[in-house]
């Protein structure tokens, strides 16, 4: 089962935490009452995205799109199970 998305509100946090006060992933996690590895994985997903500091002029539902939009030709779809006769 996927993780719940932060709250945008919350991502914006996350790396202005990081990228403009320059706190470490510790430091973000703890003032957010959330794990590192979470922080972590937000500034890489934003990192991956083009994302700088400070943030284009986005709405929450743009930043969410390029945050989680899924890798080209993928989907959840797209790994189905092996039948009985594949498997031999």
């Amino acid at each position: 089962m996927p993780l719940p998305h932060q709250t945008m509100r919350k991502v914006r946090e996350i790396l202005r935490l990081r990228w403009s006060e320059k706190l470490s992933l510790r430091d973000v996690a703890t003032a957010l009452a959330m794990p590192h590895a979470t922080v972590a994985l937000y500034e890489r997903r934003a990192r991956e995205a083009g994302l700088s500091w400070p943030l284009p002029d986005l709405d929450d539902d743009a930043l969410e799109a390029m945050l989680f939009t899924p890798l080209q030709g993928t989907s959840a779809f797209d790994a189905r199970a092996p039948s009985f006769e594949e498997l031999g």
